[in-house]
């Protein structure tokens, strides 16, 4: 039994939000931790050693975290393009006037940011210990 235009129409809606959402909470997610970052190093930035350094470390720790979760973010939005795209294939079959949109090849921009944020993260990590260890 093949589906309808307007069920496909409201499947195609709902995967778009949900990729909407994803996209959204890739770069709030960002934006939190970095803020939250931001402002422990404000408020705690006059402490006496060694707690600096173990505060510069729970960041690094914090970064890469979050490069992991934006990572998975991204997976999950490109996973909602991928069942987008499906769909367009089916409504273009069904013979909708539809546009095949394009697909992401990966390797972009929000690549970049992630990498960015696990690679500032073990810099961090690094520096924290260099710090505890240097006494």
């Amino acid at each position: 039994m093949q589906e309808t235009q307007p069920s496909l129409l409201v499947q195609y809606q709902v995967f778009a939000e949900q990729r909407r959402h994803f996209g959204r909470l890739f770069w709030l997610s960002i934006a939190f931790v970095l803020a939250m970052l931001l402002g422990v190093a404000a408020a705690f930035h006059d402490l006496p050693a060694p707690l600096p350094a173990w505060l510069v470390l729970g960041g690094g720790i914090a970064l890469v975290q979050t490069g992991y979760i934006a990572h998975r973010l991204r997976g999950r939005e490109d996973d909602y393009e991928g069942l987008m795209r499906t769909l367009e294939e089916k409504l273009q079959a069904a013979g909708a006037a539809c546009l095949l949109g394009p697909v992401s090849k990966g390797g972009g921009a929000r690549s970049m940011v992630t990498l960015s944020l696990a690679a500032a993260g073990v810099v961090a990590i690094a520096a924290g210990a260099w710090l505890l260890y240097r006494g």
